[in-house]
C-alpha cells in the first residue's frame, strides 16, 4: 500500500510539475548524415530545358524514434550551397520531403511539403548564393502541413530536401548541405497521457 501510495504520489507530482513545463529539444540534423553525402561530388549539367534533381540525401535520411505524441511544434531548418560555375546560367526550386520511414520513394509528390500553405515555401535557386529554407509545424497547422507534422509526430519517418534546376549554358553545379537543424517543442505531460 506504501509503494502505492509513493508512486500515485510520484506520478502526480511530475503531471503537476510537467502541465506547465516545455521541453525544447535541438538537434544537429547534419550530423547524422554522411560528410560524403553532405558534399557529393560537382554535377556537370549540359544547357537545355531539361530540369536535374538532386536528392539531399540520395533516398532520404531515415529518423526511426520512439514516439513523439508530445510534441505541439516541429521546426527544421536547412541550408544548401548551390553554386554554378558559370554565373546566372542555373535556376531552380529547393523543396523539403516528409514520408512515411517504410517510403519507396520519399521523392514523390505525395511526400512534398506544399508550398504557400504557411509551413514552408520552396526557394528559388540562382546559383550564386548558399539558400535556406524553413519548415514550422505545429499541432494546430493547416490541413496541408498537419500531415508532414504528423509523420514527424509519429517517430517514424524520412526527410530529405530536392534541389531542382535547369541551366541555360554547360557549366558545373556543386551541391552542398551547410546546415540541417531540427527542434521540436512539447509539453512532457502527454507522455503520461
Amino acid at each position: 500500500m506504501k509503494k502505492l501510495f509513493i508512486m500515485a504520489a510520484l506520478v502526480t507530482a511530475l503531471s503537476a510539475c510537467s502541465t506547465a513545463t516545455l521541453i525544447n529539444i535541438n538537434v544537429d540534423g547534419d550530423s547524422f548524415i554522411p560528410a560524403n553525402l553532405r558534399s557529393p561530388p560537382p554535377v556537370v549539367v549540359s544547357a537545355g530545358p531539361t530540369v536535374t534533381n538532386y536528392a539531399i540525401p540520395d533516398g532520404g535520411l531515415s529518423l526511426p524514434l520512439p514516439s513523439l505524441a508530445f510534441l505541439t511544434k516541429i521546426t527544421l531548418k536547412l541550408n544548401v550551397g548551390v553554386v554554378s560555375s558559370v554565373a546566372g546560367a542555373i535556376n531552380g526550386t529547393l523543396e523539403l520531403f516528409v514520408a512515411p520511414v517504410n517510403s519507396g520513394n520519399l521523392y514523390e509528390a505525395a511526400n512534398k511539403v506544399p508550398t504557400g500553405a504557411l509551413c514552408t515555401a520552396d526557394v528559388t535557386v540562382n546559383g550564386t548564393d548558399p539558400i535556406a529554407v524553413s519548415l514550422n509545424l505545429a499541432a494546430n497547422s493547416p490541413a496541408p502541413c498537419a500531415t508532414a507534422f504528423n509523420r514527424i509526430k509519429s517517430g517514424q519517418f524520412k526527410i530529405g530536401a530536392r534541389v531542382s534546376f535547369a541551366v541555360t549554358a554547360d557549366t558545373t553545379v556543386t551541391i552542398t548541405l551547410t546546415n540541417f537543424d531540427v527542434g521540436v517543442s512539447g509539453y512532457p505531460i502527454q507522455i503520461l497521457q
